[in-house]
């Protein structure tokens, strides 16, 4: 962690580090100095004062802002397909068709490079996670277009957001 003076353009570090042998700077994140648990908290608290119908919505219009990304969508897949069940107000009007990674046993990163991933997607470098919602076949997932990549421990976070949110469903 690195605390720039007010006004200091994070562009000079990132020139300054890589002048170094063996240093790559993979992304610069503005950090607040707090663990931030309560906008989690706040989430948590809003999904389960919904009703009960609008529960997935609640959590895919206030996951971007909780969970910094751009959008956030909730997604089942059956034997008629992929479909979605509920979405920000970012999340791409162009769907995927299909999602090869469900059933999902936990949160990972995806691959938003992969074939899968609709043309739009990927022109936006779109870097993707997702984590089963209560069942293998129902998922939440975050779309942070022009990346950076997530972290493990952002994913885990996601992770511990959505067995939260299952609980709070069944």
């Amino acid at each position: 962690m690195v605390d720039l003076p007010h006004g200091a353009m994070p562009d000079a570090l990132i020139t300054a580090a890589e002048r170094l042998d063996g240093v790559r700077v993979d992304t610069i994140r503005p950090h607040t100095g707090l663990l931030e648990a309560h906008r989690e908290l706040e989430l948590i608290d809003h999904i389960a004062a919904a009703d009960h119908d609008d529960r997935l919505q609640v959590l895919a219009d206030e996951a971007p802002r909780v969970l910094r990304v751009g959008w956030c969508t909730v997604a089942r897949i059956s034997e008629s397909g992929l479909r979605r069940i509920a979405g920000s107000s970012g999340a791409p009007e162009t769907q995927a068709e299909s999602a090869p990674w469900l059933p999902l046993a936990h949160a990972e990163a995806l691959d938003g490079t992969a074939a899968w991933v609709p043309q739009v997607w990927r022109d936006m470098d779109t870097t993707l996670a997702a984590a089963p919602l209560g069942d293998p076949n129902t998922a939440v997932m975050l779309g942070r277009p022009g990346g950076p990549l997530f972290r493990p421990s952002e994913v885990a976070r996601l992770g511990y957001l959505a067995g939260i949110v299952a609980t709070i469903l069944r």
